[in-house]
């Protein structure tokens, strides 16, 4: 795997999810182009994973194929906010994420 075909595909218009196939069989989920780094040297690249908080390092000679993601269509994730106002009072209201 080359730099250049990895950027061609973060630089789409529109942008559509891929993973990166690694040898061991492994898929690295790209759900956007934010999520993926690149080291001074264009030899290895960062993909990070659950919002941001975790991330590979891969070697991009290690990487066998990109791939459609076939969960790009998922239903987003739902989850709860607590909400403290002013005087203290409390609501909670449902917020959706992007997966």
């Amino acid at each position: 795997m080359t730099l250049k075909v990895l950027k061609d595909k973060l630089d789409a218009q529109p942008f559509e999810p891929f993973r990166l196939r690694m040898p061991d069989g492994r898929a690295l989920r790209v759900p956007h182009p934010e999520f993926v780094s690149k080291s001074p040297r264009d030899r290895i690249v960062i993909v990070r994973w659950d919002n941001g908080e975790r991330f590979h390092v891969v070697d991009l000679d290690l990487v066998s194929d990109l791939e459609p993601d076939p969960n790009k269509g998922a239903p987003r994730k739902k989850f709860q906010t607590l909400t403290v106002s002013a005087d203290c009072s409390t609501t909670f209201k449902q917020v959706a994420t992007a997966v």
